[in-house]
């Protein structure tokens, strides 16, 4: 049985498409940054959706060496093998990775997995709340945010924009209706 999001989805036409790369300027840089495409078949909505590193899927056995104190001459050939590799295959260019942990999980048979339909419309949905506030100052409050935080309204800025362009996607009625689903 589908869950409310993907019925909602299907109810709308809706495709999601996710590439794996690039980066997010709203979000920590430690995270695997997919760039998304949200579409109806009329309308479509480009825009960044990151995942932490516990989103991830084995394709391979997986060898892990853990570390316990000060690395040994060995823990860095490996690592630094691993960095290499990750170089080689171009996982660097490719997916804007930057952390060791990012490297260490790819080399050893895990993948990034790519975010859902309702991943996304829920995270979007979730943004999309920022419309039920008058202003920045009232959302700030809600939300835990200090009112004279530079990095608060460029959330608030990003969740407007969010609003706006699934507004546009769905159009009023759908949108009240996505974010009236529970998730």
């Amino acid at each position: 049985m589908k869950n409310e999001l993907e019925q909602f989805a299907n109810d709308n036409n809706l495709t999601l498409t996710a590439t794996l790369g690039g980066n997010n300027p709203n979000m920590d840089k430690a995270m695997f940054h997919w760039q998304c495409i949200l579409s109806n078949g009329k309308t479509s909505f480009a825009f960044p959706f990151s995942c932490g590193g516990a989103h991830v899927q084995v394709k391979a056995k997986p060898n892990f060496v853990y570390m316990t104190g000060r690395p040994t001459t060995k823990d860095l050939d490996r690592l630094g093998s691993v960095c290499y590799n990750f170089e080689q295959k171009g996982y660097r260019k490719m997916h804007g990775m930057t952390t060791v942990w990012e490297a260490e999980l790819l080399a050893t048979g895990y993948e990034p997995k790519p975010p859902t339909i309702d991943d996304v419309l829920g995270s979007l949905a979730s943004d999309a709340r920022v419309m039920d506030y008058r202003n920045f100052s009232e959302w700030a409050d809600d939300c835990g945010y200090d009112t004279d935080s530079l990095k608060a309204r460029k959330i608030y800025d990003a969740c407007i924009e969010v609003a706006l362009q699934l507004k546009a996607l769905l159009g009023s009625d759908q949108l009240e209706k996505l974010q009236n689903i529970e998730y």
